[in-house]
């Protein structure tokens, strides 16, 4: 039989085992999500600033202006409005500029189903991401 004082002792050091276990993979999701966090921010937070300056029945004019100081490249457009969907790609979006460009999907005249997400690559890597939804998207 064990005595009172080895069964502490194998207790004790069966949670210092088990805690150590657990430090080390906390420790390694926390530098595995904060590795993430970094890549989706290389470009900065909320960069591109998106907006419909019209809306007619069959296209609508997205205006897409880079915030920041950084070229991005690939800039992709995703609309959906009234149940209807279409996509878009800008090249290249320099520093500081202005994109307009007129994407053809049917439309109605208001800004109750418009739904826009826009995605860029920075040119020194990673991604930026953009999105307006509804009167949101009205300049």
């Amino acid at each position: 039989m064990l005595s009172a004082f080895v069964a502490t002792v194998l207790l004790i050091g069966l949670t210092i085992a088990v805690g150590s276990i657990l430090s080390i993979f906390f420790i390694s999701l926390e530098r595995r999500m904060t590795g993430e966090v970094e890549t989706v921010s290389a470009c900065g937070v909320g960069i591109l600033q998106v907006s419909v300056p019209r809306i007619l029945e069959n296209s609508i004019l997205v205006e897409i202006v880079n915030k920041g100081n950084k070229e991005i490249r690939d800039v992709s457009i995703s609309v959906i409005c009234g149940g209807n969907k279409t996509s878009a790609v800008i090249p290249l979006l320099n520093a500081t500029s202005i994109a307009v460009t007129d994407i053809e999907i049917k439309c109605e005249a208001n800004y109750s189903d418009i739904d826009i997400s826009v995605v860029g690559t920075c040119k020194e890597g990673g991604t930026t991401i953009s999105r307006c939804s509804k009167i949101a998207c009205k300049p």
